[in-house]
């Protein structure tokens, strides 16, 4: 089909304001390329300023253009290269501001409608109350917190964007060229001595890193699969086409949380394909046969490195769980020190600093729910899941069929995924707050207009 079966938003936004969101898109690229450069000094950061002002005159003629540059750089995680992990902490904050930068002038289109998303509302009292109630980490300093802020905010806050029409297939285009552009580059970078494309852990199980590490890629392939699977319900058959290779990578990662949540974000569309339209007799047996020789590839594929992983464990326990079991225990044990207002916004990545090793040199909790106790302590947490659950309500409410189904997916899979990986990753955090916009434009619509393809 080469036009869309989906008729989205069509409002322009107003010359003038078009015209005022880049002038303050411009502003604020200014002011976080120079923060760039003051961070810790580093020279790095400072390459990162320079490419920021460069971006200044993209952003300003092209806003657009600079936001998908942002996103499909996320394929790149700099910071975990083995060409640069001496220099990884100042390599990620480094990517983070660009990444931010980058969005900078498409986000300031929804700050147009003077409602702030709930769930930054609730990042922004953590942050206020690190400084007053709560039993504050040594070594969180206001930079780190406010740094931690932003991070944070980010896929929410582009969940709030408003995409003009002819930005909203390329953007979702994007995300799904994510895990390919990923496996590409590593490739180019394994060429040039750089990298590694595929890298042993400590299991002894070989997994697919790309341009990152196997569970970034992973993230990668989980939120283009929900790209590719929302580009195909709004009619463009090349959604299918994508779906295949980053189901492929996904398994190649061996990564377990991100084959749940896709098999879950994939799985209303499976049932639509097998069942739509109440086929009988022949038709059924076909479509059955169908189902289950894919379904076969895949799980050929995917189980084996998956059980690998599981059962595969040096220390000796039952089931590996790769250092997640302990880096719970631990962080738990540390988030009880505080229990009612936490540690402070930013503190999940500095509780272990002088704590024993743990396994596969975890740095990061390794559950979303888990940093969010840590950090922001019950209240925090209830103030924070409590607003992304109305939001997501707000977007799902608003959606028909068969989109309604999709959503419904996608949060049920972004919320067990969450319990095994910090999905506050920009990886997936991005590209995933951009989805929930994408659907909630949808929403907006009108109702009648509504079609989508099994």
């Amino acid at each position: 089909m080469s036009a869309p079966a989906i008729h989205l938003r069509r409002r322009l936004p107003a010359r003038r304001a078009v015209r005022l969101d880049h002038v303050i898109g411009a502003g604020a690229l200014l002011v976080a390329a120079v923060a760039g450069a003051l961070v810790g000094r580093s020279p790095l950061l400072g390459i990162a300023a320079g490419l920021a002002f460069v971006a200044v005159a993209g952003a300003i003629v092209a806003p657009f253009a600079v936001a998908c540059v942002g996103v499909l750089s996320l394929s790149v995680s700099l910071e975990v290269l083995d060409a640069f992990v001496t220099q990884s902490a100042s390599l990620a904050q480094a990517e983070h501001i660009l990444v931010v930068v980058a969005l900078v002038p498409v986000l300031m289109r929804g700050l147009r409608d003077r409602v702030v998303p709930l769930p930054l509302l609730a990042y922004g009292v953590t942050f206020l109350v690190s400084y007053t109630l709560a039993g504050r980490l040594t070594g969180l300093n206001l930079g780190k917190s406010a740094f931690a802020l932003v991070v944070l905010s980010i896929g929410w806050a582009a969940a709030h964007i408003r995409w003009k029409p002819s930005e909203q297939v390329p953007m979702l285009t994007c995300i799904c060229a994510l895990p390919l552009l990923s496996v590409v580059l590593g490739l180019v970078l394994q060429l040039g001595g750089l990298h590694q494309l595929f890298g042993g852990e400590y299991t002894g199980v070989t997994r697919l890193r790309g341009a990152s590490i196997p569970s970034y890629v992973a993230f990668m392939a989980t939120v283009a699969i929900a790209a590719a699977l929302l580009l195909h319900r709004l009619g463009y058959r090349r959604g299918i086409a994508f779906i295949i290779p980053a189901g492929l990578i996904l398994a190649l990662t061996g990564t377990r949380g991100g084959f749940i949540a896709a098999t879950v974000i994939l799985l209303p569309w499976g049932l639509s394909v097998a069942f739509g339209g109440r086929p009988a007799g022949p038709v059924l047996v076909l479509r059955l046969l169908g189902v289950l020789v894919v379904t076969g590839a895949v799980l050929a594929i995917a189980v084996p490195p998956l059980v690998e992983r599981t059962v595969n464990d040096p220390s000796g326990q039952t089931v590996d769980a790769s250092g997640r079991l302990e880096a719970w225990q631990y962080f738990y044990q540390k988030a009880k020190t505080s229990p009612e207002f936490g540690l402070g916004l930013g503190a999940a990545p500095l509780v272990t600093k002088d704590a024993p090793k743990l396994r596969a040199d975890f740095t990061a909790a390794h559950n979303e729910y888990l940093r969010l106790y840590v950090e922001g302590g019950v209240l925090g947490f209830v103030l924070t899941v409590g607003g992304i659950i109305v939001l997501l309500q707000q977007v799902h409410r608003r959606l028909v069929q068969p989109f309604r189904r999709d959503f419904t997916a996608l949060c049920i899979g972004f919320a067990l995924y969450s319990i095994t990986d910090n999905t506050s990753y920009f990886a997936f955090f991005i590209p995933f707050g951009i989805i929930v916009g994408l659907y909630a434009t949808l929403g907006t619509g009108p109702r009648e207009a509504v079609g989508a393809t099994a």
